[in-house]
């Protein structure tokens, strides 16, 4: 399927000031061979990242999109192309730190005795002393307080770093990157899956640092529908899509509704019959019939439950699609 060219953001190069990164004609260093070629696991990506937005980076190749991340966190050098990640930019084939970027892939560097309560209050401590700033105990303890529960994290407030969850570990790991003074945050995530609630914390804690970039790199589609303004999306090396997860839900989720029932096939006939050769598509998956392409008020009308009653066929429930990440991704990558 090809890329809607509307949805790539222009590249730029200049400084405009509201622009946080940008990359232009990016081929990575890393190649694969394909019928005897050798292609770019990255190739000739394009695109920017504003001041202050949260980008979710997916792709159908967990490697492409380790790949993608670590160059945007400045850990993976690559072959071609233009990556400004500061003032400075970043040259090719040999990295400089950039004191900007936060780069996060893993919760080794917490302190697993410790509390959360006590790990962020270490860290804040230290940061008052790195910048020459009073540490008083007890204004820090109540601000620390405050973050944890604007963060949803308060059940973890006493408990041992050791005995969370590894998700929730990440996730700790994430709230001290974000006290740090970094302007962007990189943040591979590429190898968890989170719950609901730790999708609804991560967003909390993206909501609470307006003035950050955030990038995080994630297989999860939820996470990314659910804390995230903007999203990238990669197939084969190319960039399929970048644009908001507004715009993403308009111009690729097609699944419309899904109807519970036991009886599939008989309910997939009725829907046929009622869409009048307008385009669609059913696809019985788990007790759900999923409808594509067609608009529920053009079957989801009196007549559709007095066929569905004399055929005695039973629906369980009907959930309307109000947009999923996971099925635009889906739908691109066809």
């Amino acid at each position: 399927m090809s890329t809607d060219n509307k949805e790539i953001k222009p590249i730029e190069e200049g400084g405009k000031e509201n622009v946080s990164i940008i990359v232009k004609d990016l081929i990575s260093a890393e190649h694969y061979k394909e019928e005897g070629k050798l292609i770019p696991l990255l190739d000739g990506l394009s695109f920017e990242i504003l001041k202050g937005q949260k980008v979710g980076i997916s792709s159908t190749n967990k490697e492409e999109l380790v790949a993608l991340i670590e160059i945007l966190g400045n850990m993976r050098s690559y072959y071609k192309g233009y990556v400004k990640l500061s003032s400075l930019g970043t040259k090719a084939l040999k990295r400089a730190v950039v004191e900007q970027i936060y780069y996060l892939d893993s919760s080794s560097m917490l302190y697993e005795d410790m509390s959360l309560l006590k790990h962020l209050m270490l860290i804040r401590n230290i940061y008052c002393q790195s910048h020459g700033l009073e540490f008083e105990p007890g204004v820090e303890q109540k601000r620390m307080l405050d973050y944890i529960k604007e963060a949803k994290m308060a059940s973890y407030v006493l408990t041992p770093i050791k005995k969370m969850p590894e998700t929730i570990k990440f996730i700790v790991s994430i709230m001290v990157a974000l006290l740090s003074d970094s302007e962007k945050i990189v943040i591979n995530a590429s190898q968890y899956v989170f719950s609901y609630e730790e999708c609804s914390v991560i967003q909390a804690l993206f909501q609470m640092f307006k003035e950050k970039t955030i990038i995080i790199g994630t297989g999860d589609n939820k996470l990314i529908g659910m804390s995230c303004d903007q999203v990238i999306y990669l197939s084969k090396g190319k960039l399929k899509t970048f644009s908001s997860v507004n715009d993403l839900y308009k111009n690729w989720d097609k699944v419309t509704c899904s109807i519970k029932t036991e009886q599939s096939q008989e309910l997939i006939d009725i829907i046929h019959s009622l869409a009048k050769g307008k385009e669609l598509d059913c696809l019985p998956q788990d007790g759900y019939v999923y409808v594509k392409y067609l608009e529920p008020s053009a079957f989801l009308n009196e007549e559709f439950f007095t066929l569905c009653e004399s055929r005695g066929i039973i629906i369980g429930d009907i959930r309307i699609n109000h947009g999923r990440v996971a099925n635009a991704f889906e739908e691109i990558g066809e």
